[in-house]
């Protein structure tokens, strides 16, 4: 609902409420962002900001404000050379380098549905309520510069969507040197902070501290996010709030707090990476963010984010589908997989459960190994020799989905496309700039390379009758060239929109094609490529007992059903820690589920095993691809996970154990999912298969009926555990990286 009564302007979602208001200056205020509040007009007077003393030595901008300068105000939009000196929303440059820019209210209009964004950037969409959008305007009469904010509301998601529009309408070009997609100013002195940083391999890790005075920020530089998420998340003892970025390219969220506990926030493109000239009559339009509240706590934000990206975020068939098991070769077979292989391969995969089978690195070109051929978008005939249409029709006859592996932005230095593309490679001379994994990016900022890529995508789509693509990337865009010769301060987000582009392109014209993102492992694990990808890879790691943090981080923002793992050969091939397979799959199973592994090689054990987890899976895949997910502890090398429907008839609970330990303490298991009046019965799942390290104990079998209100405030005691103190019958016999999955079904 968005209300408007004089100069007020209230959004309300289901939950929440975003007021903000014109004052006599005819510049804009923040009010209030939390709770929903009835009756609005009946309170306004008592929680608006009361403007009496003046801020010294800050300067006020005009009379109309009795001394007191912007700087101590909540604002709605922060500009330079006003007394205003909180991080900008919009910063310009006329020609003499002049930087004020005095924006004033000059109108608003609102509209049932949403705005559409003009470029290829993607936006949330409403699909399954009424979305409402309001526009305000704001204009520097005197530089000619009108800035406009959209708002769209989703209502039931609780969800406010952001951007920033800046037109010139003067005579004369400016130079706009940043562009936030939002911001919002708070008044308080308790807010803890989330980001979700790390590096390669270990993406998203919960990084919690409380908002200090002074300025926090969170940013990405490069054209992949290992480092920094887009998402960050603020919190007090009342209210939760998740905070999102659509966008691939280098982003920045500043989180800054005074000695007056202003809170200011602003968060979009990172403007060390970006400048772009506006001339006469052109707009630019930002990367849409997203605000998501809850006032029920932070888990549930956690699953309003999740509901928003999943209901208004996502496209296509894959949004709402279940998502299938999926054999992918890199892992297993690396470039050594050839026809004979694939075609023995084929029928243990069908017999298995695989739903897709996908040709990981190496079915192209002369691919050997990745010193070469990327860019080489044909069949290794010498591996393959009846083609890519022929093994194709050979998974199809087995009733699966057929897939390639592809980098199609990247261009590799030993290929046969490399003399044929060289004026098309983002680098002023690539006989001589650095190369990263043997490769160059493809200039995607220019149209005529996107139509190339997506030509050859598609003729390989139609080819190979291709149902699913890992769409990969393996390296940072650095030298930020272009043969367009515009200025470069422009190439990054040139090239995001070209990304956007070209897979837009793709996904409508093959609406049923399944793309799995990945980005050097989970460096674009973001709201732009959730528009596309019908999942993303969380991270390039394939240990369970690493990427944990990663998933509990990614899942506090994003949905179960687009993070997808991997199971790979044990020992792991980058901590080369041995796990049993059945942990792997264990761990794996939160999410969408693919193997990794060399099935030819098998004994009949492994594929017995295999094809229990793979039905095992089946027969819970709603539940572990679109429950809701919390994280239960983690403590002394021990975590615990729970995924449960929203009505609590069946909750799955997974322990993971680092290390074993002398005199363990007593486990007991509680879940606040449960429904007090039902009955549950309680079982662990069995681990069949041990590899080669051969249990010396049987598993325990721990079976108990009980209450929901027993489960949820008593919680189940759990046997001893094996621990130094002699084995007695029973006992559970977890060893170091182990696990246990447990099943509670409502009777």
């Amino acid at each position: 609902m968005i209300e408007i009564k004089g100069n007020t302007f209230h959004l309300a979602t289901k939950s929440s409420s975003y007021v903000f208001e014109i004052d006599s200056s005819s510049r804009s205020e923040h009010i209030y962002y939390g709770r929903r509040l009835e009756s609005l007009d009946r309170s306004l007077s008592a929680i608006r900001e009361k403007h009496l003393a003046p801020e010294i030595p800050f300067p006020s901008p005009d009379s109309t404000m009795q001394g007191e300068s912007l700087n101590s105000r909540l604002s709605e939009i922060s500009t330079e050379g006003i007394g205003d000196y909180k991080s900008p929303l919009v910063a310009l440059s006329g020609e003499r380098g002049e930087r004020t820019l005095d924006l004033r209210f000059s109108g608003f209009d609102t509209k049932m549905g949403i705005k559409r964004i003009s470029s290829s950037l993607p936006q949330a969409l409403g699909s399954d309520e009424n979305a409402e959008t309001l526009e305000t305007s704001y204009l520097d009469k005197e530089r000619g510069i009108r800035v406009t904010l959209v708002y769209t509301l989703f209502p039931s998601s609780d969800t406010i969507t952001r951007r920033t529009m800046v037109t010139n309408l003067g005579k004369s070009s400016v130079r706009l040197r940043s562009v936030k997609s939002a911001q919002v100013d708070f008044r308080d002195d308790a807010f803890s902070l989330i980001t979700l940083d790390g590096a390669w391999a270990s993406e998203r890790k919960i990084n919690l501290r409380e908002v200090p005075i002074g300025t926090t920020i969170s940013e990405s530089r490069a054209s992949m996010s290992h480092s920094a998420n887009p998402a960050f998340i603020l919190f007090n003892d009342r209210d939760s709030f998740i905070f999102n970025l659509a966008y691939s390219g280098p982003h920045r969220a500043l989180i800054s707090r005074d000695r007056n506990d202003l809170v200011h926030l602003s968060w979009g493109i990172n403007e060390d990476s970006f400048e772009w000239t506006l001339h006469p009559g052109e707009t630019f339009e930002s990367p849409e963010a997203s605000m998501t509240y809850s006032g029920g706590g932070l888990e549930e934000a956690s699953w309003m984010s999740g509901y928003f990206i999943e209901n208004h975020i996502r496209r296509g068939v894959w949004r709402s589908r279940l998502k299938p098991v999926v054999l992918d070769t890199t892992e297993g077979y690396s470039y050594s997989l050839n026809e004979n292989d694939l075609t023995s391969l084929v029928p243990l995969a069908k017999n298995a459960g695989i739903e897709a089978i996908v040709l990981g690195d190496g079915w192209f070109g002369a691919r050997n190994s990745d010193r070469t051929s990327v860019g080489d978008w044909h069949i290794n005939t010498q591996r393959f020799p009846s083609g890519l249409s022929e093994i194709s029709a050979m998974v199809h006859r087995e009733g699966m989905m057929f897939g390639l592996w592809i980098e199609a932005e990247a261009i590799g230095r030993r290929s046969g496309s490399f003399k044929k593309r060289m004026d098309s490679i983002s680098a002023k001379d690539p006989e001589h700039t650095p190369m990263a994994r043997n490769e160059y990016l493809a200039d995607l900022s220019r149209e005529d390379v996107q139509d190339h890529i997506i030509d050859e995508v598609c003729r390989i789509i139609e080819l190979g009758k291709v149902d699913y693509l890992k769409w990969d990337i393996n390296r940072l865009l650095d030298e930020s060239y272009s043969g367009r010769g515009e200025n470069l301060g422009e190439h990054h987000f040139r090239s995001s929109l070209g990304l956007y582009r070209i897979l837009k392109t793709i996904t409508q014209r093959y609406p049923h094609l399944y793309i799995e993102s990945s980005a050097c492992g989970g460096g674009r694990f973001d709201l732009a490529l959730a528009a596309f990808s019908s999942s993303i890879s969380l991270t390039a790691s394939t240990d369970p007992f690493e990427w944990a943090g990663s998933f509990e981080g990614t899942s506090l923002v994003y949905p179960l059903s687009i993070i997808s793992t991997t199971i790979a050969p044990s020992p792991d091939r980058n901590t080369k820690r041995r796990i049993s397979f059945e942990t792997r799959f264990n761990a794996s199973s939160f999410g969408v589920l693919r193997y990794s592994i060399p099935l030819l090689k098998g004994e009949k054990n492994l594929l017995f095993a295999l094809r229990q987890q793979i039905d095992f899976y089946k027969s819970y895949r709603i539940l572990l691809q679109f429950g809701r997910f919390r994280k239960l502890y983690e403590r002394d090398g021990r975590r615990a996970w729970e995924i449960a429907d929203k009505k609590g008839d069946a909750i799955l609970i997974l322990a993971l154990e680092e290390k074993m330990e002398t005199n363990p303490r007593r486990d007991r298991i509680r879940t606040s999912s449960a429904d007090e009046k039902s009955e549950y019965r309680f079982f662990a799942r069995s681990h069949l298969y041990q590899e080669d390290e051969e249990a010396i104990y049987p598993q325990e079998p721990e079976c108990y009926s009980l209450m929901g209100d027993a489960l949820k405030w008593a919680g189940i005691s759990l046997v001893d555990r094996l621990g130094g103190n002699g084995y007695v019958d029973g006992m559970r016999t977890l060893g170091p990286y182990s696990s246990r999955l447990y099943i509670i079904k409502k009777v």
